[in-house]
């Protein structure tokens, strides 16, 4: 209203000058009068008539007033005495910008902008899983951050000082996180329904689901800790970042060795899934020295990590089932059954497949490094003659007898086989070892 006033009355006075110096104060004095923020002219929709009724008071006939059962602000815009009362002309005024935000049961507020995140990654090999090619590494990365900004970061090989491209990782963050307690040694030969293990995670929404019996067999619910695949059960959340799995199947994918050993706190544990992103061995070769790299949106430099367990996916594993007996000779006859990379179930009807170029095993009498004596078997037995253990046990003295198959691409871990002592004699005593995996030697 003073703006229009004003204008005119300076347009007048002073021409085009006055006009716009008069509009600047009208601006002003409207400003004080209605006050500030952005607001709509009237419309039809946001005009209302109060009356009132002879003898009824009126809060207020000028400025701003509230409408009974009608939300919002109003200003009063004109006011006429009739017979029946006071008229009043109202005008819905806008919400002020300022004014904070309400919210009920039934309207969410939007949650605050998250900080990107910086990456973590890590670099794997795997167990063979019977789908891919023998002779094929599989190396994946895993890539994750603390919270659901992070858009995914592009990988690459470091080849000295230079970074080969492999890809993006996208979106998909993995489950990673570090042993917030050691795990002990284990036998890794029967289901450990009590067992547990705690994990601390990279990221408070990551998490873990729960399997039964039947999908432990069908291989859900794998995590790789250190060296060894573990299988669980249950899991269940224990703090803002912190999962505790229970039920525990140990050295899965013949991993017992590492089950044997135990691991540390901090050991680096993931979860095997497919936010996994598959690597190109030509790039990303199975050996100790490589590693790689990622780049997100918030890392200032490149993020590295080394390959760890080069070369599982083409090992082969160690045979089981170990056996002695003797035969009508009183010679030594030593037995083991096989297994195959990426063969899990064990048909009844069926031989497992060998997967490697041939069979061959080696058997030695000694340390696995440094063997006093070795055998070379294309078939699951070894023979020996009270002769040759005499032999055997006169120049080296007591010892075990081991046992491992050569792969087209590497050598099995050791089985002990037996006990060679001085005791040992037609008759006499020999021991077996009550452990399948040789990790003492």
């Amino acid at each position: 209203m003073a703006t229009l006033l004003l204008t005119a009355l300076g347009t007048a006075i002073g021409g085009p000058i006055g006009g716009s110096i008069g509009a600047l104060i009208g601006q002003q004095a409207d400003r004080l009068i209605f006050g500030g923020g952005t607001r709509q002219g009237p419309r039809l929709r946001e005009l209302a008539i109060s009356t009132s009724s002879y003898g009824q008071p009126i809060p207020r006939q000028f400025g701003r007033m509230r409408v009974p059962d009608t939300a919002g602000n109003w200003l009063v815009r004109s006011w006429e005495w009739l017979d029946r009362g006071v008229e009043l002309e109202l005008e819905r005024l806008a919400p002020s910008l300022a004014s904070p935000r309400s919210s009920d049961s039934g309207e969410p507020l939007a949650p605050t902008d998250q900080m990107i995140p910086v990456t973590r990654l890590a670099a794997i090999e795997v167990p063979a899983d019977g789908n891919a090619n023998p002779a094929t590494p599989l190396i994946f990365a895993a890539a994750s951050a603390e919270n659901s900004a992070w858009r995914g970061a592009a990988l690459f090989a470091v080849q000295g000082t230079a970074l080969l491209p492999l890809g993006t990782t996208g979106s998909q963050r993995a489950v990673i996180g570090t042993l917030a307690a050691p795990l002990t040694a284990s036998q890794a030969v029967l289901f450990e329904p009590v067992a547990s293990l705690t994990l601390d995670l990279v990221a408070g929404d990551l998490g873990f689901e729960d399997t039964d019996m039947a999908g432990l067999a069908a291989g859900a619910n794998r995590v790789l800790i250190g060296n060894e695949v573990v299988q669980f059960m249950a899991a269940e959340p224990v703090g803002a970042q912190q999962w505790r799995l229970s039920g525990l199947l140990r050295g899965r994918g013949g991993t017992e060795q590492y089950a044997g050993l135990g691991h540390p706190e901090q050991t680096l544990a993931i979860l095997l899934d497919d936010s996994l992103i598959a690597l190109d061995p030509a790039l990303v070769p199975p050996i100790a020295t490589t590693r790689i790299a990622a780049i997100g949106t918030r890392d200032t430099e490149a993020v590295i990590a080394p390959l760890a367990n080069p070369g599982l996916s083409r090992r082969p594993l160690a045979p089981v089932h170990p056996r002695l007996r003797i035969d009508d000779g009183q010679a030594w006859v030593l037995g083991w059954t096989r297994r195959a990379r990426g063969q899990w179930r064990w048909e009844d009807a069926v031989e497992v497949p060998l997967v490697e170029e041939r069979e061959t095993y080696l058997v030695g009498y000694g340390p696995a490094d440094t063997p006093f004596a070795t055998w070379t078997r294309d078939v699951p037995e070894l023979h020996l003659t009270q002769a040759e253990l005499a032999d055997l046990r006169g120049a080296h003295g007591p010892a075990m007898f081991w046992v491992r198959q050569i792969g087209t691409f590497d050598q099995s871990p050791p089985l002990l086989l037996a006990s060679l002592s001085c005791s040992s004699s037609p008759g006499g005593r020999m021991r077996r070892p009550r452990r399948s995996p040789a990790a003492a030697l």
